[in-house]
């Protein structure tokens, strides 16, 4: 189930920024400010940081599962037995789904009228 059909009216939150392009665009950036050099498309100090991003956005990754996992809106197993845990809750046993459904005809029958199983 969905952080939205829980919560409707609830923003989503993001604690991490996982966009490649832009982390790639902010490091080199980073990078040109404080070494007061440009780099290149083929400098081989961009290469290295190229690389570098794709463990950045993973980190970044697991920073926002992480985080989010704080939230009831998000969290999931073991996370969400812990939330409850804080408020000395624990998450109901699975058990079989119980209804009541009601039959009617749309007029009276001369004959008894068996509804199928």
């Amino acid at each position: 189930m969905a952080k939205s059909d829980l919560f409707p009216g609830l923003e989503d939150i993001i604690f991490a920024e996982k966009s490649a392009d832009e982390t790639e665009q902010e490091v080199i950036t980073f990078y040109e400010t404080h070494s007061g050099r440009t780099l290149a498309k083929g400098d081989p100090i961009r290469l290295f940081i190229e690389t570098l991003i794709l463990i950045i956005i993973h980190q970044r990754s697991l920073i926002d599962y992480a985080a989010k996992q704080n939230l009831l809106a998000y969290a999931e197993g073991d996370y969400l037995d812990h939330i409850g845990a804080l408020l000395e809750v624990m998450r109901l046993e699975a058990s079989h789904a119980m209804t009541t459904l009601k039959f009617s005809l749309s007029e009276a029958q001369s004959a008894v009228v068996t509804i199928p199983k």
